[in-house]
């Protein structure tokens, strides 16, 4: 590998932990929005988010996705309060 293909490699690595943190944050935000859950689901499947595991960004946010409550993403993507 020459120097430069292993620095655009650590580039793309260092690309692809910040925007898997930053989609993380967003779905810790109280006001997640529609779009937000669905970039982050759109991103791990692109990422093969069966094997989170691997990656430590994929990881976390599969972490955070795990934790909104199944009720609040119906709420958000259908628009309709979600009564318990």
């Amino acid at each position: 590998m020459t120097q430069e293909s292993k620095g655009s490699h650590d580039t793309l690595n260092k690309i692809h932990r910040l925007i898997s943190s930053q989609l993380a944050n967003r779905l810790e935000d109280q006001d997640v929005t529609t779009a937000d859950i669905r970039a982050a689901i759109e991103w791990m499947s692109k990422n093969n988010w069966t094997a989170p595991e691997s990656n430590p960004g994929l990881n976390k946010l599969a972490g955070k996705l795990d934790a909104i409550d199944p009720d609040r993403i119906r709420e958000i993507v259908n628009g309709i309060p979600t009564y318990n």
